[in-house]
């Protein structure tokens, strides 16, 4: 049986501020073609904390020149 997409009415303890409502709807937009079964709210927070850490951890190990 596919997941029922869930209603995000606010981010989840611990969403950073930059997570709104209109970039989760974004990110299953464009997110979704690649997938089976629907993506939830709750996966596209996932996918964007995710991309976060990433780009974070990109971002540290660029401003120090021996990392």
């Amino acid at each position: 049986m596919p997941r029922q997409p869930d209603r995000m009415t606010r981010p989840p303890p611990g969403t950073p501020v930059w997570i709104d409502k209109a970039l989760v709807e974004q990110t299953i937009a464009v997110w979704q073609r690649y997938y089976r079964e629907p993506l939830t709210e709750a996966d596209a927070v996932e996918m964007l904390i995710s991309v976060g850490n990433l780009v974070s951890l990109l971002g540290r190990s660029h401003q120090h020149p021996d990392g």
